[in-house]
């Protein structure tokens, strides 16, 4: 069918600036929710407060059970209790200030979507018809669902876990150097690894998850054009270059959802490939201060340091698949407002006309009439290139046509 075809620039990358552009509109068109996302905020940082108090227990505890005492009048149960205790209602805690952050953010997602949803359907209805003739109805539902879901997705996820990550990270790293500046150092020589990964991951990321949501548009154009046109398909008898055209939309889509989850899945093994060195590091510092015996190091250090490592990890992961998401982010915010900032009909209202006689009568004879017509929205492409036609009172005339013929036009 002759649909207009979507816009697919050479490997449909993101161009300079865009990303920054796009995050920052999504941020500032979402300011009606932003007490919400505060209050998330807020409970975050309560969250990673109790984080980096838990460890510092934990080691209490482990000290408690295998100090010297412990070995020769027993374990004291009543502080291993009391500690316990002390632990189990810390992360009972964390588990509601996380359980009412993910809430919070939740409802800012669905309701900020609903409104891009609200501003997409009002602008289709504002659209001149050149831009239908260039875009395809399945792409500009791509926008109004597929995008519109994946922003949504994206400011659930990434915006509290950013923060929340930010803040665990810096506050974790100080408890480290006052448990131990050794161990800390040891565990810190990953970390410049673990970020050349990230940005090579995130550079080589972009341009496949700008792709895949430009594919997803295209397969849908092809979706809706092909089966609410079947009629046509099939009185045109193009069922076979119809379904053609499909499979090489389909094997375009596949190549890049493929490639976008690959690059987009490198971040996790990669990451705690080198998580195990820092643990190693940890052990064999620990195990030299230990057996050197350095002040202030103990079995529960040792322990503690252990959670410490495994906070300091996750933060940079956590990051590493929010500017994951914000990448998907990114493309699909620039698809929608691209659209949202597309020039609408001119206002005509104050154009009228009156289709009277000289002597006051109604000149209106039901006749219409075409004369070698020619129209086209812009230079690229002609739409009617000559067409004639007489249509007398009483008439009925049906324009039959394929998908872009330009029947509507």
């Amino acid at each position: 069918m002759n649909r207009p075809k979507p816009n697919r620039e050479p490997h449909t990358t993101l161009k300079k600036g865009q990303f920054s552009r796009a995050i920052k509109r999504i941020i500032l068109t979402s300011r009606r929710f932003w007490p919400l996302m505060l209050i998330a905020v807020v409970l975050a940082i309560a969250y990673v407060v109790i984080a980096i108090l838990a460890p510092q227990y934990l080691k209490d505890l482990t000290d408690t059970i295998t100090s010297n005492n412990s070995l020769t009048s027993g374990i004291d149960m009543k502080e291993v209790a009391r500690l316990g205790g002390i632990l189990i209602g810390l992360y009972t805690t964390s588990a509601l200030l996380t359980y009412a952050s993910t809430y919070l953010m939740t409802t800012v997602s669905q309701r900020y979507s609903q409104d891009l949803r609200k501003q997409i359907a009002t602008k289709i209805n504002r659209l001149p018809l050149a831009y239908f003739d260039s875009h395809s109805y399945g792409d500009i539902l791509s926008r109004l669902t597929n995008d519109v879901d994946q922003i949504g997705q994206s400011l659930q996820q990434s915006v509290a876990m950013v923060i929340q990550s930010t803040l665990l990270l810096l506050g974790v790293l100080i408890a480290m150097f006052i448990t131990s500046w050794q161990m800390t150092l040891a565990v810190l020589l990953s970390l410049p690894i673990m970020a050349l990964f990230m940005i090579f991951i995130i550079k080589l990321a972009q341009p496949h998850f700008n792709r895949r949501q430009k594919e997803l548009g295209a397969i849908e154009g092809a979706v809706e054009e092909n089966y609410s046109g079947q009629l046509v398909v099939k009185c045109f008898s193009a069922e076979e270059r119809v379904a053609k055209e499909f499979n090489q939309e389909n094997k375009q889509l596949c190549d890049a959802m493929f490639k976008a989850e690959i690059c987009g899945g490198l971040m996790m093994p990669i990451n705690s490939f080198i998580s195990y060195f820092a643990y190693i590091a940890v052990f064999v510092t620990g195990g030299i201060l230990l057996g050197n015996g350095a002040a202030g190091i103990t079995m529960g250090t040792i322990s503690s340091f252990t959670i410490y490592v495994q906070l300091f990890q996750s933060p940079l992961t956590q990051i590493a698949q929010a500017f994951d998401s914000l990448q998907m982010a990114a493309a699909s915010g620039t698809r929608i407002f691209e659209f949202l900032d597309e020039k609408n009909i001119p206002e005509e209202k104050d154009k009228t006309l009156k289709l009277i006689g000289p002597e006051g009568q109604l000149a209106i004879r039901g006749s219409i009439s075409f004369e070698h017509v020619k129209f086209s929205y812009d230079s690229s492409r002609v739409i009617i290139p000559d067409f004639s036609a007489e249509i007398k009172p009483g008439m009925k005339v049906a324009i039959v046509g394929p998908t872009g013929a330009g029947k509507t036009t």
